[in-house]
């Protein structure tokens, strides 16, 4: 049995042993096969030459367009935005700095002066929550401590001295609350339909002042309007626009206009 399969192994390893001896190496004869060879042209490339060999297959490539080579020339000078490509297409990514612009002025303190009452509250001491008014001189006159003054001052501020005060010698650890119980009133003259005088509110400028007292005349000067102003005791004279916001105790004259 063994001899028989030792047989049939030898009679199908021969056949293969015969194809080997004439096999043939490949050589130039046979061209036809492989098609045309490729000139040999590795010898061009010269060291430290950076060009494309002759065979080199991107540069047979299509030329960059030249949407691309301006941005390409932007990055390297470091002006261009970031581009993103996105296949066939070129996208520009601009990352936008946020600009931060000067914060908006706040909004005018209200500055306390003669005419003005304020309503002041101190906690656990009902004899001294009251309504006082400004004097002429710019005090009010609180019981226990006298006469504090209040001209040019805000309300957060007065109340803060009235504690200092109070705290020396009579109340202890007083708490103090102070606010504007009446304003000074604004005064408007001139050509305007209703002139006389009209409680102050906050925001109000010359152009909502001149709605309050009717409107203008005929004959008034819609331009610029004159104000009469106290500041801390001083009265100062500007021409403002209607834009102009009013402050407590302005008095505001419409002139006629000359045409």
């Amino acid at each position: 049995m063994f001899v028989r399969r030792v047989l049939l192994c030898a009679a199908f390893l021969l056949p293969l042993a015969g194809c080997a001896k004439t096999a043939k190496p490949f050589t130039a004869a046979d061209a036809s096969i492989a098609g045309p060879a490729k000139p040999d042209d590795s010898h061009l490339h010269q060291a430290g030459d950076d060009g494309p060999l002759a065979n080199d297959p991107v540069a047979n490539a299509p030329p960059m367009p030249v949407a691309v080579l301006e941005e390409i020339n932007k990055l390297k000078a470091g002006k261009s935005s970031a581009v993103a490509f996105l296949g066939p297409t070129i996208t520009s990514v601009t990352h936008e700095r946020n600009i931060i612009g000067p914060a908006p002025a706040a909004t005018q303190p209200y500055l306390l002066d003669s005419g003005d009452r304020v309503r002041i509250f101190v906690y656990g001491q009902p004899n001294l929550s009251h309504v006082y008014p400004i004097d002429a001189a710019g005090f009010i006159a609180v019981p226990l401590i006298g006469s504090v003054k209040a001209r040019g001052v805000t309300t957060y501020h007065l109340g803060q001295m009235i504690a200092s005060e109070l705290k020396v010698s009579f109340v202890k650890d007083p708490q103090v609350t102070v606010e504007v119980a009446a304003s000074r009133p604004f005064y408007i003259l001139g050509e305007v339909r209703a002139a006389g005088q009209y409680a102050f509110e906050p925001g109000l400028t010359v152009q909502a002042a001149v709605a309050i007292a009717g409107g203008f005349s005929p004959r008034a000067s819609e331009r610029t309007v004159r104000i009469t102003r106290r500041l801390n005791g001083i009265v100062s004279e500007l021409h403002a626009p209607i834009t102009e916001p009013v402050r407590p105790g302005d008095t505001i004259t419409i002139e006629e206009r000359w045409f």
